[in-house]
């Protein structure tokens, strides 16, 4: 028998199929009451129409090459369990759009796993023969009355983007599975039986990692994103493992980030490219302009933000006294980020004759007392066009001279 079409049978919950090596094509779409669908040693199978059904549980073991053997109805499964079939090397796995629990056991060929598109509550990986494997979720899946379950004593490379939980929790598995009690607790131990396991890297913010989660680990290396603070709480820590240790990365490279390459709160980054000294402020994201390096330039443009090639921060302050007395400076060009500017920032830089003022953002609390006293006696200011006549007392205010120049843009 090559082809069985049971499509009428409106009546039918269940059918199990074993040993039909000569099977190649199954059509069961209609079954609006099929529930569970096996098939075990059917190796020739290559085409299974699910249209228009709700299956729950599909089951297939040593059914040849997956996805390619389910020709249509992909959307209707809710469970899925897959044993000792081939898959491809990147198993992407957004079709099946209802999907709530995989489990792949003793597969060969997958080192990624695409959930991405899908909303999980189960994702078991047993036995499996890959030395690395990829795995990509879309944040809600692994949900926390579910579990993540990764059993494969081959695997010494694990890569996770975004995972919202990493073992633990009291859920149950959907699986439907005659030979273990599913409905127990799930597995605390996330990467039970990795023995083997050297490289996990997380990627996206920090999931809630169970206290045994690493149960099973010895000399395990966590990767996380140095440039996410979620990580903070996280790190550090053995989760029943022995010798973790944990390493930041960038994500876009790959490289390892030493802790003196990151900039915090205080630090000083010098910018050549704009000429100026900035101080991280306490928020670790903006920054604060010091200083220029060079005070022999007669040009000063303050950009809207500095990078350090791993980190990148808005400008949104000028300290207090920051060019003072500075005689070279003839132009200054002000970002549209800045908030702030310091007393005495510019005080006595006589030669100042060019400001253009781009931010809208300043006011009467936030620029320091003569911010401008002592700059040129005839300058042009060039401001926003809403914010001229406010800035004309402002600016005049704070010293700018009152034969000043205005325009706007």
């Amino acid at each position: 028998m090559k082809s069985l079409d049971i499509s009428k049978n409106a009546k039918l919950t269940d059918l199990s199929l074993r040993g039909c090596d000569s099977l190649t094509k199954l059509n069961v779409s209609e079954n609006k009451k099929l529930g569970n669908l096996s098939l075990e040693d059917c190796f020739g199978i290559s085409g299974i129409d699910l249209r228009n059904n709700s299956l729950y549980n599909l089951s297939l073991d040593q059914c040849g090459a997956f996805p390619g053997i389910i020709k249509a109805g992909h959307a209707n499964i809710s469970y899925l369990t897959i044993t000792k079939c081939t898959l491809p090397t990147t198993l992407k796995m957004s079709k099946f759009k209802k999907l709530k629990g995989l489990r792949l056991t003793s597969c060969k060929g997958a080192t990624v796993l695409d959930l991405s598109s899908n909303t999980m509550n189960d994702l078991e990986i047993e036995n499996n023969s890959v030395k690395k494997l990829s795995l990509k979720v879309n944040g809600s899946s692994l949900k926390e009355d579910g579990a993540l379950l990764i059993r494969c004593g081959s695997l010494t490379e694990l890569t996770i983007a975004g995972l919202t939980k990493v073992g633990g929790g009291s859920g149950s598995s959907g699986f439907s599975d005659e030979e273990e009690d599913l409905e127990e607790d799930v597995y605390s131990g996330a990467l039970d039986d990795c023995t083997k396991l050297k490289k996990l890297t997380l990627s996206g913010k920090a999931p809630t990692i169970a206290d045994n989660a690493f149960a099973s680990q010895k000399g395990l290396t966590v990767y996380y994103p140095y440039n996410d603070r979620s990580w903070s709480s996280v790190i550090g820590k053995d989760y029943g493992g022995k010798e973790i240790s944990w390493k930041a990365i960038d994500p876009s490279t790959g490289m390892i980030i030493k802790d003196k390459d990151i900039k915090k709160a205080g630090d000083i980054i010098k910018n050549k490219s704009s000429n100026g000294r900035y101080k991280i402020n306490k928020d670790g994201k903006t920054a604060t302009f010091t200083g220029m390096i060079s005070k022999n330039r007669s040009s000063l443009v303050i950009p809207q933000k500095i990078s350090t090639g791993l980190q990148t921060f808005k400008v949104t302050a000028i300290g207090n006294a920051a060019c003072k007395g500075n005689k070279k400076l003839k132009s200054l060009d002000l970002p549209k980020t800045l908030k702030s500017i310091g007393k005495q920032a510019f005080y006595g830089c006589n030669n100042l004759k060019k400001i253009k003022v781009r931010t809208s953002l300043l006011t009467s609390k936030s620029v320091g007392k003569q911010a401008f006293t002592g700059t040129n006696g005839k300058p042009t200011v060039t401001v926003p066009k809403k914010k001229l006549k406010a800035y004309k007392k402002l600016l005049t205010s704070r010293g700018i001279s009152s034969k000043a120049v205005y325009k706007t843009f």
